[in-house]
């Protein structure tokens, strides 16, 4: 066969396939029927029936009346028989990997349950992954990997296809899914009050404000995002901070008076922070960016007033004034480090810078932590 012509057909065939393969079909009696149309469904209604849309009518398809049926997406669903409760139905399982190992999805009015099919049986997967840790044990490349699947698509079709492939595959640190993790953390925050632009306040706008040291504690839920180094990490922690603000004209011959109020808070912190980790074994440094909510559920602030008379010195309470907002907002930073003790637990620390921001005409707040906690 001249080379042109072997070349040009088996360009045509890619074409062909490449074409099907983006096309809606239905295999009835091991007759593969294309370049048709189907209506797409929630995922209940695709494990029941399909529906073909022609162009005056519809035809519905059941689970007895084809083999399998697929859309343009690239999404299969074929017919089998599965046991429910204590019947057994003819259903279609949407395929999520095909291969020597196959792993189907079935979702019905209040079930959801996937499967393996090894060697023409189905099997039934649980929640805790027992029987695939059974099903894939000769493969033992894999065995982290299947210890921490979780009962979701990508996760487990992740899973059987490194299994399809086990001879081949060499796991990275990254090929592992992430765990949620639930941690308790504590440490040391240092805070200083800052003034705001519309701060106004005629005793101490001028005035000198200390930093105080408080300790925080709080606990946090670490939510990993799909298949990646990223999560969503959202906590809330308490703290409890003594402020004090000084001013003095007392060298002045005109009003000689020293300004000085305290302000104590109680703050309920809720961070929601985007956290990007480096994969690693044990040891995992990560960098941590989102926004910061506080709450001053207990607020105290008091303006004294002391005036200078030759020997005489007359202390007045000025007023007692809303120098901080109850409600404040603003955005964190952080970097640190987990240190993983085993599958379960891991051991990290973290600094924090925050900047926190109240109404224009109060009191903003900047904060640096540092933190170490413990997630299990």
């Amino acid at each position: 066969m001249d080379c042109r012509k072997f070349i040009i057909i088996l360009l045509l065939n890619l074409v062909s396939s490449i074409t099907y393969s983006q096309i809606d079909y239905i295999v009835e009696d091991s007759i593969k029927s294309q370049g048709i149309t189907l209506r797409m469904g929630a995922d209940s209604e695709n494990s029941e029936y399909v529906v073909k849309v022609l162009s005056k009518e519809e035809v519905k398809y059941y689970p007895e009346d084809i083999e399998e049926y697929g859309f343009r997406d690239g999404r299969v669903y074929v017919s089998r028989k599965i046991d429910l409760s204590t019947i057994s139905k003819q259903v279609f399982l949407e395929r999520l990997v095909d291969g020597e190992v196959k792993l189907y999805y079935y979702r019905g009015s209040g079930v959801k349950q996937y499967y393996i099919e090894r060697d023409t049986s189905l099997i039934a997967l649980d929640k805790e992954g027992v029987v695939l840790q059974q099903l894939v044990n000769d493969c033992p490349n894999i065995t982290d990997i299947v210890k921490s699947a979780k009962y979701k698509k990508k996760w487990l079709a992740k899973t059987v296809r490194f299994y399809n492939n086990c001879n081949d595959f060499k796991p990275k640190e990254k090929d592992i899914p992430k765990p949620k993790r639930l941690g308790v953390y504590g440490g040391v925050s240092n805070a200083q009050l800052n003034k705001s632009s519309g701060f106004s306040n005629a005793f101490l706008k001028d005035a000198t404000y200390s930093n105080s040291t408080a300790l925080t504690l709080g606990l946090f839920y670490d939510l990993p995002i799909s298949l990646s180094n990223f999560s969503l990490n959202v906590g809330t922690n308490i703290s409890k901070f003594g402020f004090r603000a000084f001013k003095s004209t007392r060298n002045s011959s005109q009003y000689p008076v020293d300004i000085e109020s305290i302000i104590n808070i109680t703050t309920v912190d809720v961070p929601i922070l985007l956290r990007y980790s480096f994969s690693s074994k044990k040891f995992s440094p990560y960098l941590n960016i989102g926004y910061d909510f506080a709450y001053n559920m207990q607020y105290e602030g008091v303006i004294y007033q002391s005036i200078f008379d030759d020997d005489i010195i007359t202390i007045n309470r000025a007023s007692d004034e809303k120098l901080l907002s109850k409600t404040m907002m603003g955005y964190l930073i952080g970097a640190g480090f987990n240190y993983k003790v085993n599958a379960k637990n891991t051991i990290f620390g973290e600094v924090r810078m925050s900047n926190l921001f109240g109404q224009n005409d109060t009191l903003n707040k900047s904060q640096l932590s540092i933190l170490l906690g413990f997630s299990f």
